[in-house]
């Protein structure tokens, strides 16, 4: 009787604790897991904390007086829930159509900045920030920044030609106006408009180098792209109808080659982080020029394509300790546009563009309350069970040793 009562004794305080460090690991679980779970919800793509740490760009080139075209895009965002989810709206030129032989008109200046002034209100109409820069088609007025006139008096509205501005910390967006000389086989087509290469080269040195001074990160809003890339070469058999089929004999070389000098000197690869263009109508789409990102979404009036643009601030890239990165680049043809009137995003030129992707804020913020309610109910829980789970154990080994004794006692009996 003796013998197997300590034997009972032993397998008791062996279970009892085997037990102990099972509810050990269990507390400590509970602690962990909220903290992970709620670092997951956090750095979510497409979720910003609020922190600043995020811009999304909506892009907007070429749009050559087309108010349809920014009511119709409108119209789609809203159907779509997605016009929250926008923080600016960057637009690399052409909002009206000013011949290049009627710059110097009195009449033709007055009657082109009312046009670019009517279009810039219609995006204006999106509610968000706007930063722009005039394109070859823009009167000269819009190239002076001391003039009164750059900004064509639009709420909202910034130019941004030939100076940077700080759209999040650590984050300069740098802007860069006109085009150069555009060649077919050595023949110019399209003639430069109102800089030459040594302005261009210049003007683009400059914002380098301002936002180097700033210890930001460089956001490059131009209206012409670089030379030699695929976003500035038209091979389009009919340059503004990018949906036509057929390819030209000859490319038209439309980008700058002082430009792209700029971006492959080793100060512009360490601080440039991305070069958002139009111009080029039917050239649509990414390129890379060494580390630098390159991004032309096309023309809204001729294409109804646009783009959305994806920044994150990014530790550890660069010296500025708040570097920046362009994690996701779409272009996004309108219905009747080049995608068949569908309004799908190519899967080839990013994540596809949708309501689940793009949560509206007040989504975003009722996940965020979501996830921290079950945080705490998980560490309440964990806490629980870690400091109560010893005291329960061993009333329960009291109560299982009292009918042991019984039962050893009535066999002894």
């Amino acid at each position: 009787v003796h013998a197997h009562r300590n034997a009972r004794q032993a397998a008791h305080v062996s279970g009892w604790s085997d037990g102990m460090r099972l509810r050990w690991w269990h507390g400590v679980c509970g602690l962990l897991l909220p903290v992970l779970l709620l670092k997951l919800v956090l750095s979510r793509g497409g979720l910003d904390d609020g922190s600043g740490a995020r811009l999304r760009a909506l892009v907007l080139s070429d749009l050559h007086d087309s108010v349809a075209s920014v009511q119709r895009l409108r119209t789609w965002f809203e159907h779509q829930s997605l016009l929250s989810t926008i923080d600016v709206v960057l637009c690399p030129g052409d909002i009206t159509t000013q011949p290049l032989d009627q710059a110097w008109v009195p009449a033709a200046h007055f009657e082109y900045m009312r046009r670019a002034r009517r279009t810039l209100r219609a995006i204006a109409a999106l509610g968000k920030p706007i930063y722009f820069v005039p394109g070859n088609h823009e009167p000269l007025a819009l190239f002076n920044g001391s003039s009164p006139h750059s900004s064509l008096a639009v709420d909202g509205a910034h130019n941004v030609h030939g100076r940077t501005v700080l759209v999040r910390p650590g984050l300069a967006l740098g802007g860069w106006g006109g085009s150069s000389v555009a060649t077919e086989g050595g023949v110019t087509v399209w003639p430069r408009y109102p800089f030459d290469e040594n302005e261009v080269g210049e003007g683009h040195r400059r914002l380098v180098s301002s936002a180097r001074a700033q210890q930001s990160t460089l956001l490059l809003l131009s209206h012409c792209g670089p030379a030699g890339s695929g976003t500035s070469r038209v091979t389009a058999s009919v340059p503004d109808e990018p949906c036509a089929p057929g390819v030209r004999a000859q490319t038209i070389e439309a980008g700058s080659s002082a430009m792209r000098d700029v971006l492959s000197s080793p100060e512009a690869q360490d601080w440039v982080v991305a070069a958002v263009h139009g111009h080029s109508h039917a050239s649509g789409g990414a390129a890379r020029l060494g580390s630098v990102e390159l991004f032309n979404p096309g023309s809204l009036r001729f294409g109804q394509s646009i783009g959305v643009l994806d920044f994150y601030r990014s530790d550890g890239r660069g010296l500025t300790g708040q570097a920046w990165e362009l994690r996701e680049a779409r272009r996004i043809y309108l219905p009747g546009g080049c995608g068949e009137g569908s309004g799908d995003v190519p899967e080839t030129l990013g994540v596809p563009l949708n309501a689940e992707r793009l949560w509206p804020q007040p989504n975003l913020a009722l996940a965020q309350a979501a996830a921290l309610g079950a945080c705490l109910a998980l560490a309440a829980v964990g806490i629980v069970r870690w400091t109560c789970g010893g005291r329960d154990r061993q009333g329960q080994r009291t109560g299982e040793e009292a009918r042991h004794y019984l039962v050893v006692d009535s066999v002894g009996i």
